[in-house]
């Protein structure tokens, strides 16, 4: 994996769903880019619901085991074929 350019840290429940994602429209102003595609990986939680447009990815996060770590990896590919990466992770509270 690419070191992610982007990190962020969040605290989740087992039961709890929410969506998260990253906003790009400040390095895409200047690469003058726009998005291609996106691949979201998830390890120890679900991923639902993905979407992107020219400047966003977004996606729904849900399940996890309680007292243990799990991330979300977005690759993005512009148009102009750079590739960003960034990095949510989650630690699964007991409740």
């Amino acid at each position: 994996m690419a070191i992610p350019q982007r990190t962020r840290k969040e605290y989740k429940a087992p039961g709890d769903a929410a969506r998260f994602g990253w906003d790009w429209s400040d390095e895409f102003a200047e690469l003058g880019d726009t998005i291609a595609s996106v691949t979201n990986v998830g390890t120890g939680v679900t991923i639902t619901g993905e979407t992107h447009t020219d400047t966003q990815n977004v996606f729904r996060v849900s399940g996890g085991t309680a007292s243990t770590e799990a991330s979300v990896v977005s690759t993005v590919t512009t148009t102009g074929g750079d590739t960003l990466v960034a990095e949510w992770k989650f630690h699964i509270t007991a409740t």
